[in-house]
Formats: structure tokens, C-alpha cells, sequence
């Protein structure tokens, strides 16, 4: 089984890379299913070590506690 990445274009579904293996006319089954909207988040999934995770959270904290810092508003 191999998996691609497809374009659907006027009623027809184009691979976006070479099939490897299949033939023209070839008859073959297809499973569909939509593309992630935030493929690029998706991509990291696992892709850190737990130190290395561990880093980024501190750092994506320090920036929303800087950012939350400066909409504060004092009446």
C-alpha cells in the first residue's frame, strides 16, 4: 500500500506525485480522506524529545505571559 497526496480537480482526483508501481488503466482502490487544515502542526507531532519539548513549552509560556502583559488594561 502506498499513500500520496491528491489534488481533486474537476471531478477528478491527481496524484501529486508518480505512482510507483502502478500501471496506466490499472484499476486500484482508493481510500480518501481529507487533508488536515493545520498540516504543518501535524507534522511536528513526536517529532521533539521530551527535553526538547519541555524547552519550547517555557518558551511559548514566556511569550504569552509577555503578550498577555502588555493588553492589560488598568481602570
Amino acid at each position: 500500500m502506498i499513500a500520496v497526496e491528491a489534488l481533486y480537480e474537476d471531478h477528478v482526483l491527481k496524484p501529486l506525485v508518480e505512482l510507483q508501481g502502478v500501471h496506466d488503466h490499472e484499476s486500484v482502490w482508493v481510500m480518501i480522506r481529507a487533508k488536515p487544515k493545520k498540516n504543518a502542526l501535524r507534522r511536528l507531532i513526536g517529532s521533539l524529545n521530551a527535553q526538547e519539548a519541555c524547552e519550547m513549552r517555557a518558551i511559548v509560556d514566556g511569550e504569552f505571559e509577555r503578550v498577555e502583559g502588555q493588553w492589560s488594561i488598568t481602570l
